[in-house]
């Protein structure tokens, strides 16, 4: 069955209480993240005549939407992926680089992570970008020395969460260099809201806002019904997917339940034109209509 045959609809649930469950989830992201050895970076797997296996996408770390074809980008564990409908997965430049923290700010790639094995770089590639979509990544600052999980962009400003140093790191000139600011334990999302107002942090201790860049968070009002994983800002309104996969737009004051992806959720994102995408441990998931449809299979992939 082609993945675009099968979908769900995004309607229709059942009322989801607060919990608590975030810092298990948490720790389950951090683990599948963390496979990379100290010094040599990411996962290319090759036998003694230096060949190498494709391992597949493995986990989901981000999405996007390439401006210039309209293919969906897929940040896996094991490489960047380009997603056509209709068409499987395609790995982009041969490369196994693990792309942790991604984001797409116009024709600019931005991620994080750690490189390929077979590159010899420092296992940590601080802030890399790319201008070809991915098929060339140049190191930018950090290298060595940050790991973002989380990375943002809003014009010059770029933000990031570093795994290594547990801080939010700010950059008012496109990443080249780095204002320190909040701690926080552990940050699976952040996002800028739209229109400069401010940038969110899904964390242990909840939805989280920063009014100043990131120097300082306070709990952001009001509160989801439930613990988000996920969160995008930068659309016509704040969309979240917490622990279950269950999806949920802020409509003034209230949060509103708008389907579910149908797993916990390892990725997602939101565009302006309110394009959503998704991905679980099995799935990757576009938003047609109402109707979550199937782009590409996670776990299928040789």
């Amino acid at each position: 069955m082609r993945p675009q045959d099968r979908s769900r609809p995004s309607a229709g649930l059942r009322p989801v209480v607060a919990r608590t469950a975030f810092g298990a989830v948490a720790v389950l992201l951090l683990a599948a993240c963390s496979g990379e050895q100290e010094g040599t970076g990411g996962t290319a797997a090759a036998d003694r005549s230096g060949a190498t296996d494709d391992p597949g996408m493995g986990h989901v770390h981000g999405l996007g939407v390439d401006r210039a074809s309209g293919d969906v980008l897929v940040a896996t564990h094991t490489g960047l992926f380009r997603v056509k409908d209709g068409a499987e997965p395609q790995r982009v430049a041969d490369r196994r680089q693990d792309t942790m923290g991604f984001t797409i700010d116009g024709d600019r790639l931005l991620g994080s992570g750690h490189p390929d094995a077979r590159e010899g770089l420092p296992s940590h590639l601080g802030l890399v970008e790319s201008s070809d979509a991915g098929e060339t990544w140049t190191a930018v600052s950090l290298q060595g020395d940050a790991d973002f999980h989380a990375l943002t962009v809003s014009g010059e400003e770029v933000v990031g969460w570093d795994s290594l140093s547990g801080a939010v790191l700010t950059s008012g000139d496109g990443g080249r260099s780095w204002a320190v600011g909040a701690e926080l334990d552990v940050v699976a999302d952040l996002e800028h809201l739209r229109d400069g107002a401010g940038l969110l942090a899904t964390t242990a201790d909840g939805l989280l806002v920063s009014r100043d860049s990131g120097r300082t968070f306070e709990a952001f009002a009001p509160a989801p019904p439930t613990t988000l994983v996920h969160v995008e800002g930068a659309g016509p309104t704040v969309t979240g997917v917490d622990v279950e996969g269950v999806v949920w737009d802020l409509a003034g004051d209230a949060w509103v339940s708008q389907g579910s992806i149908g797993a916990p959720p390892t990725a997602f994102s939101a565009s302006a034109d309110g394009t959503l995408l998704a991905a679980t441990a099995e799935e990757v998931l576009r938003l047609d209509g109402g109707t979550w449809t199937v782009l590409a299979d996670v776990a299928g992939m040789p």
